[in-house]
């Protein structure tokens, strides 16, 4: 049986997994980020150029909101 993956033979990863990965480069770098999630240097710049600052800010916005807030 085949092991299960983020990738998609029809499009490539998805957004969350492209949006982690660009995450990632703010922190490590674009070169590194590419290396750690075995992409291409030239999918995080395609990637960077699509979603855009606000939607990243946006996300980053989303995932402290997600870590701040209490759990039951």
């Amino acid at each position: 049986m085949p092991q299960p993956t983020c990738f998609h033979p029809d499009y490539g990863l998805g957004d969350a997994r492209r949006l982690a990965a660009l995450r990632c480069a703010e922190t490590i770098g674009l070169r590194r980020a590419a290396v750690a999630f075995d992409v291409s240097l030239s999918s995080l710049y395609e990637w960077r150029k699509r979603y855009g600052p606000e939607v990243l800010r946006f996300v980053a916005q989303h995932e402290a909101a997600q870590t701040l807030s209490p759990r039951d």
